[in-house]
């Protein structure tokens, strides 16, 4: 029985080994999503925002007279959003089915924004003038934040079709850091953001919950999951939350002040580091720098990973060795 179970704990160290090997073998492919014409240079260049399962991504360009939203995919290129009138527009969601999100100019002020690549872009039901949409579920959700008739920034939580439904403002009117947003939802309506220096969960019949903080300073919650896994920053570090066991911290990039600023269904996480470039973090590996795991680290610097799908897939903004801002699509390739 003994020798048994060497044999096996050996057998299975071995498959543990073997299964590391394989998770530290990836490397990324960059593809050059191109732009709409205009400058890729600063401040005026080209960002993806994000993308879905099927390997679409949204982002913004500019044009060479204002910036754009645009969708990509390997079958179209990219393609001009236009705007809701003439000005400017940017997309910061895409769902598996392809339908976008965003906010663009619209009779002098700014509307959220739905997008399909069959019925273009057409503007939000508004709580009053201001709207900006963040991000839309796999069912259809859709979260932002919206300047009420009273002239006070709420979060908003818009279903298919109507007037968005109204999650509040700031808790406390007096706080120091005066600011609210709905950044993500996932399929079950589970909404994250933040209100003033607190980062939530908010889901209905429950209301606000408050995610913790890693110490003093600010919490952000940028991304949810199917699962109801969030991430976001605190106190200057990318952070982890689950209802099991809390907020955990990923750590700081290089030393730096971290954002996590997405995740996918098999709990990859990606972000970036003021100054430091970008992050992919996993249980099995920790966090690790995307510049180092590029097939050619010489051609592009990740500044701002800003969205992953289920397949590994990366959606960010790279820097080309003369300073210009492309939008790019990581693939990971197993060497």
């Amino acid at each position: 029985m003994l020798k048994f179970r060497t044999i096996a704990s050996l057998f299975t160290a071995l498959v543990t080994i073997f299964a590391l090997s394989n998770v530290y073998a990836v490397t990324y492919r960059v593809t050059d999503l191109g732009n709409l014409g205009g400058s890729n240079y600063p401040p005026l260049g080209t960002h993806a925002t994000a993308l879905n399962n099927r390997g679409e991504v949204v982002g913004y360009s500019y044009t060479g007279s204002a910036l754009h939203g645009f969708y990509w995919s390997a079958k179209t290129g990219i393609k001009d959003m236009g705007a809701l009138t003439p000005g400017f527009s940017l997309a910061s969601g895409i769902n598996n089915a392809g339908i976008a999100v965003g906010h663009s100019t619209l009779n002098g002020n700014e509307r959220a924004f739905r997008w399909t690549l069959r019925d273009g872009m057409q503007p939000l039901v508004t709580l009053g003038s201001f709207s900006q949409a963040n991000s839309i579920s796999n069912s259809g959700l859709i979260v932002g934040r919206s300047e009420t008739a009273d002239g006070e920034d709420h979060m908003a939580l818009w279903k298919r079709r109507g007037a968005p439904r109204d999650l509040g403002g700031l808790p406390d009117p007096n706080t120091p850091f005066a600011a609210v947003n709905a950044m993500s939802v996932n399929s079950a309506g589970k909404v994250v953001g933040f209100r003033g220096e607190q980062g939530f969960l908010w889901r209905a019949g429950s209301g606000f919950h408050d995610l913790g903080s890693l110490g003093s300073g600010r919490t952000y919650a940028t991304d949810i999951n199917e699962l109801g896994v969030v991430v976001g920053s605190s106190a200057g570090a990318a952070f982890i939350w689950t209802k099991k066991f809390g907020i955990r911290s990923l750590g700081r990039l290089n030393g730096q002040d971290t954002v996590a600023n997405a995740l996918n269904n098999r709990g990859q996480v990606v972000g970036f580091g003021w100054r430091a470039g970008s992050f992919i973090w996993s249980e099995d590996t920790g966090m690790r720098d995307l510049n180092s795991l590029l097939e050619d680290p010489s051609a592009w610097y990740i500044q701002f990973a800003n969205d992953i799908n289920d397949k590994g897939q990366i959606a960010a903004m790279g820097l080309s060795p003369s300073g210009a801002e492309h939008a790019l699509l990581l693939t990971p390739v197993r060497k």
